[in-house]
């Protein structure tokens, strides 16, 4: 039985993507517990202090160059249009920037130096929460008269 050139094409991109998909879950189970919560720090910010920590880390000098240089290539890769999968392909598209970002993360996490990642995280960590209004800084809303 010969396979058509669409078929044998089909097999690689899903094989590939199956050891891709599997490298990422093995890197994610095998990541430490500090790892696992600092990923969960940072997904609790929003985007505008996430990409504050981001330019925080890459302007340090003290962290090492080759985490100063991953930050920016992560941020590029997932966007500019061009992707290992075309994300036109429904769900399959999207798993190759899942990867980058489970592999990032992961990469960030043991290649940063714990004391800096932490100072950096902290300090974004209260500039978001220092942004948030307390109640009684907030604006009086303005309310209507019975009857209007």
């Amino acid at each position: 039985m010969e396979l058509a050139w669409w078929e044998l094409a089909l097999i690689v991109v899903l094989g590939t993507i199956a050891v891709l998909l599997l490298a990422a879950l093995i890197l994610w189970w095998l990541a430490s517990k500090r790892t696992k919560a600092i990923g969960g720090r940072v997904k609790d910010l929003p985007w505008r202090y996430k990409l504050a920590l981001a330019g925080r880390l890459v302007r340090d000098e003290r962290m090492p160059l080759l985490v100063r240089v991953l930050l920016p290539a992560i941020v590029v890769y997932l966007a500019l249009p061009l992707d290992l999968i075309p994300d036109f392909i429904p769900v399959v598209g999207q798993i190759d920037d899942v990867l980058v970002l489970v592999v990032g993360v992961v990469l960030l996490a043991k290649l940063t130096p714990a004391r800096l990642l932490d100072e950096h995280l902290a300090d974004v960590e209260r500039d978001a929460i220092d942004a948030i209004p307390i109640e009684a800084e907030r604006p009086a809303r303005p309310t209507l008269p019975p009857g209007s």
